[in-house]
């Protein structure tokens, strides 16, 4: 038996998609919830992506008004006066 702990903004819904199917991986949401502290230490799956490419990603997601991934949603009123602002996310 192996636990996922999906990490949100790592392909986390993606990697729970395919990990549903498989009988003997469990997911435990740390997120949402009272989290499940007594799992085996060896037997924890997780993954995590380069913090400077995650924020970079995200940036140009809410710059397209994207929301997730399921749907498009309108900037904020913060929003539209940071990226009338900043143009890219480097600035």
């Amino acid at each position: 038996m192996f636990n996922f702990i999906p990490i949100g903004k790592n392909a986390s819904s993606s990697l729970k998609q395919r990990f549903n199917s498989i009988e003997n991986i469990s997911i435990v949401d740390l997120n949402h919830g009272k989290p499940k502290l007594d799992l085996p230490i060896k037997n924890i799956i997780f993954c995590y992506r380069d913090p400077i490419e995650r924020y970079i990603s995200s940036w140009r997601s809410r710059y397209e008004m994207g929301w997730l991934r399921y749907y498009k949603k309108p900037w904020y009123k913060k929003e539209i006066n940071l990226f009338a602002k900043f143009s890219k996310p480097e600035d």
